[in-house]
């Protein structure tokens, strides 16, 4: 009982200082895509899908979430410096 007790204040302090944002949104770039490139000036990406999102949700730009991770750098499945 001591431990169900435990886990829910944890869970519930890592919910209460989370960050939670509204004005964005995170796209993962599968590993089978290859040469994905932002353009610097306009701020759009080599992949029309992507960029018509951006259109769809009025963006102003698009960047890479984590630009320090290396290309080995992965959490399961996911690679990312993606």
């Amino acid at each position: 009982m001591k431990k169900n007790i435990i886990v829910f204040y944890a869970l519930s302090l890592s919910l209460v200082f989370c960050d939670v944002y509204e004005d964005r949104f995170l796209i993962y770039i599968k590993n089978s895509v290859h040469d994905f490139k932002i353009d610097s000036k306009t701020g759009l990406t080599n992949q029309q899908k992507i960029n018509r999102l951006l259109k769809d949700v009025e963006s102003d730009s698009i960047f890479q979430w984590l630009p320090n991770a290396r290309p080995a750098d992965r959490d399961g499945d996911v690679y990312l410096n993606r």
